[in-house]
């Protein structure tokens, strides 16, 4: 069966639970599971889709994911063309419109770790070629010249721990234009001014960078569809 829920076509289907206390709906393999205790409850179907519609777009727009390209993948705001080299020199390689991958281990999860690996350096030498123009941009209000390392997550761009004078950033911000890499810096360097998101943080924030709140929302709508 297929429902429209605002733009968004969905192929649904109904599971009856007798002993569960509610209904609700489940998202999974592209299909929407309407979850209803007996059968008495269908007479109910169609307005519990239109009471929850907003809610339930929103559940599809979180639920569907978007779909993966198979051979491209950004570097620094561009994006490139995933190519993969029978080779021993585990190394990557970019070379005109080509991102080019040297591995003789055909795994998904060992080719991610170059990648990672790749990231987390490139990133690095960019954040050192601009470091010292962030400590004097915050000499006026931060003293301490604080540690930068990196990880690899899914959770968040960049996380400052005050007591340990420390700023973490995410290698996958090597996937995006230097302009938003130079904000989440500059915003992790305002935590160690203001701790939490306060008028005062952000009126700091515009301070140091020109356009801060605009260039961090533009960074957060970003979706790239890369194959790694």
């Amino acid at each position: 069966m297929q429902r429209k829920i605002k733009d968004i076509t969905v192929n649904y289907e109904i599971i009856f639970k007798p002993k569960n206390k509610n209904t609700y709906f489940k998202y999974k393999d592209d299909k929407l599971f309407v979850i209803l205790r007996t059968k008495r409850d269908l007479v109910y179907l169609d307005k519990l889709f239109k009471t929850d519609e907003d809610r339930l777009y929103k559940f599809l727009l979180r639920a569907k994911k978007p779909e993966i390209k198979s051979d491209t993948i950004h570097f620094f705001g561009k994006e490139y063309k995933v190519v993969i080299v029978d080779d021993y020199n585990y190394k990557i390689d970019i070379s005109g419109n080509n991102f080019i991958i040297h591995t003789h281990v055909d795994s998904k999860r060992f080719i991610k770790h170059l990648i990672d690996e790749f990231y987390a350096h490139e990133l690095k030498l960019y954040i050192d070629s601009i470091f010292t123009t962030a400590l004097r941009d915050f000499s006026d209000v931060y003293y301490n010249i604080p540690e930068i390392s990196y990880v690899d997550v899914n959770t968040y761009f960049g996380k400052c721990w005050i007591k340990k004078n420390l700023i973490v950033l995410n290698v996958k911000l090597a996937k995006y234009d230097k302009l938003y890499i130079k904000s989440v810096l500059y915003h992790e360097f305002c935590h160690f001014v203001y701790a939490n998101h306060s008028a005062n943080f952000y009126k700091l924030y515009e301070e140091k960078f020109a356009n801060a709140k605009k260039i961090q929302h533009e960074l957060r709508m970003i979706k790239y569809n890369d194959c790694y």
